[in-house]
């Protein structure tokens, strides 16, 4: 039973994935990768996760120090 649930889980998750369509939720000028690309390929949210990789960082090293 649990083996079926992962794979009925993972195949729900590959089929949202891959079914996804852009929002449109932001207008950065430059034209948006269609579905899942978007988000890898975006470069919003590229500084995005860049931005979100520094404040965690940040704060390892503040932790640390303490």
């Amino acid at each position: 039973m649990i083996k079926m649930q992962k794979y009925v889980t993972a195949t729900a998750t590959l089929a949202a994935t891959i079914a996804t369509t852009p929002a449109l939720a932001h207008f950065t000028g430059v034209p948006h990768e269609a579905g899942a690309g978007h988000p890898v390929f975006g470069i919003d949210h590229l500084f995005v996760v860049l931005a979100v990789g520094a404040v965690v960082g940040s704060a390892v090293v503040w932790a640390r120090r303490r």
